[in-house]
């Protein structure tokens, strides 16, 4: 286990960063999982593609991929196991679980390229709706540059949709 003194993010930290183009990007990080040696930064995509480093403001106009998980539960016990789930129910009607596009970090990859990510404040996801639809790892910042790059494609691609930062977060 890696002490926290030694992490290089912590949950709820919204992070900016520069791609190849010259754009920043943005992405928070929404937990940190630690098992059998391994840690791991996981991190989710908001739509921030601008010339300027982002505030935590302008992330609150943006999206998070993220996408719905379909469920034949009755809505009273999918409320009961993801709370806060009502908040995306009202933004798009149904009865269905809802996941994020995580992006996973190891540490160890993450020390190689730290230094090109910028703390830009605290945007706090609901604790229930931290749940995953789809789940990718990233090993080199050539990689998060590509999918970042090209958000809208790989959100195509993997059946994502966007979902504003005010309906997500606190």
């Amino acid at each position: 286990m890696i002490e926290t003194d030694n992490l290089y993010l912590s949950p709820d930290q919204a992070l900016t960063f520069q791609l190849a183009s010259g754009k920043y990007a943005a992405a928070i990080c929404i937990s940190i999982q630690q098992q059998r040696g391994q840690c791991d930064y996981i991190l989710v995509a908001t739509t921030f593609n601008s010339d300027k480093k982002p505030t935590v403001e302008d992330l609150m106009e943006k999206h998070i991929l993220g996408g719905q998980i379909d469920s034949a539960y009755a809505s009273e016990l999918i409320k009961e196991r993801q709370p806060g789930i009502e908040r995306v129910w009202k933004y798009e009607a149904g009865n269905y679980f809802f996941g994020l596009f995580q992006l996973a970090i190891n540490h160890k990859d993450f020390e190689k390229f730290n230094n090109k990510f910028e703390n830009v404040g605290s945007l706090k996801i609901v604790e229930g709706l931290k749940q995953s639809k789809m789940f990718g790892y990233a090993s080199t910042f050539e990689k998060i540059d590509s999918i970042f790059r090209d958000l809208d494609g790989h959100a195509k691609a993997f059946q994502l949709k966007k979902y504003p930062v005010t309906v997500l977060c606190d």
